[in-house]
């Protein structure tokens, strides 16, 4: 009996034990399965193409391109060409006919050089100098269509800080598309801020006040934005890869406040026509006394009206002709007009006091008297030729 008991025992633990094993081995393997689901992530050749800048100092900007080239390598799907082979190739092809600045513009030209660069996918930075500022350009095409994948621009103020932000941005931006593709599987994405109630956008989806939360996701690229009220705003772009969780910190400044500017009073006048407002002036500058001169000009002044005036000869006055008087001359209302002198006209007697005048009358008046003395006493003719004549003498 305890022999057959004791077995019994043993059998049991060594079930046990069988169940325990293969619980351990199915747990493993599904570890093992999902930690190579993990790492799993096809990679393509990419290259990236001479920058093309206009109107911007190459000097200001040689560092960006290195800036695409590590975001490209840590972003866990690309394998970029070493930037200094990928110009060499660039250049012999450009002397070769091959490429050339409007390749991009081109489908067969991106086949062709993608092809000789051994690559998948060609990325295209341009930088141009524009009012505003700087704007930065990234472009994606891949090799075996020669289309174009995404492109995504980006102004910037044109300082070499803010232009690496841009450029860090615009590199996950258009990688996205590739990446979707490239990794397949899930990951998760937090976004952890410092103030309360910020409202979380991703990829420009409001997604409402909830920062803080573990959001599961497809592995892709995610445009992420943090607002709240009274606080600048906070962007990033990340990416997530399946199996891995993606932790952003987002970091709020309070916006500073504008001091009120001060009331002015309105001025009446510039509700006024032009008209209007310069006849008011006109009016003010006639009402208003200048001001008071200083001291020392006043001195001055006294001293010169104390001077003796020079004397000046009198002029005799003569009256005003009434016929060529003008109205500055006019009399005073109030005063009565002077009578002209007995002799006016500039001192001028008349004609009937000349001598002349009553010499004429008196030649006149004796030439009548003799002729009419002739006619009385002229004789009377007949058709005989006699006459008569009668005379009387007082």
């Amino acid at each position: 009996m305890m022999t057959g008991h004791f077995c019994a025992e043993k059998l049991k633990v060594f079930a046990y034990l069988m169940v325990l094993a293969l619980l351990l081995g199915l747990g493993g393997e599904a570890a093992a399965k999902g930690r190579r689901g993990a790492k799993k992530v096809k990679k393509v050749r990419v290259a990236l193409l001479p920058m093309q800048v206009k109107g911007v100092a190459e000097l200001e900007v040689k560092t960006l391109p290195a800036v695409v080239f590590e975001q490209l390598r840590s972003i866990g799907v690309f394998r970029p060409w070493p930037l200094g082979k990928t110009n060499r190739k660039v250049k012999w092809m450009q002397g070769k006919k091959i490429y050339s600045l409007q390749c991009t513009a081109q489908a067969p030209c991106v086949r062709k050089v993608g092809k000789r660069l051994r690559a998948g996918v060609l990325f295209r930075l341009d930088l141009r100098r524009q009012t505003e500022g700087v704007s930065v350009t990234l472009a994606s095409f891949d090799v075996g269509s020669g289309e174009l994948i995404k492109e995504s621009s980006e102004l910037t103020t044109g300082t070499q800080e803010e232009m690496e932000r841009a450029v860090s941005r615009l590199t996950r931006l258009v990688s996205g598309p590739m990446v979707r593709t490239l990794a397949q599987g899930k990951g998760r994405l937090q976004v952890l801020c410092d103030e309360a109630d910020a409202d979380l956008y991703l990829n420009g989806k409001n997604f409402g006040k909830r920062t803080g939360k573990s959001f599961k996701v497809s592995a892709g690229v995610f445009d992420v934005i943090v607002k709240k009220e009274e606080f600048s705003s906070y962007r990033e772009v990340v990416v997530v890869l399946p199996g891995l969780e993606q932790v952003v910190i987002a970091h709020l400044d309070a916006e500073v406040a504008k001091p009120p500017e001060p009331a002015t009073e309105k001025n009446p006048e510039q509700e006024l026509p032009a008209w209007a407002v310069f006849e008011k002036k006109s009016a003010a500058k006639e009402s208003v006394s200048p001001p008071p001169k200083p001291a020392a000009e006043a001195k001055v002044l006294a001293s010169v009206d104390q001077t003796p005036e020079p004397e000046v000869p009198s002029v005799p006055e003569v009256e005003p002709v009434p016929e060529l008087a003008t109205q500055a001359f006019l009399p005073d209302a109030k005063q009565e007009p002077t009578a002209p002198a007995d002799l006016t006209d500039f001192g001028q007697e008349r004609f009937y006091q000349t001598w002349w005048f009553w010499s004429l009358v008196g030649t006149g008046v004796a030439g009548a008297a003799g002729a009419t003395a002739f006619f009385l006493l002229k004789e009377e003719q007949t058709d005989a030729g006699l006459g008569s004549a009668l005379v009387t003498w007082n």
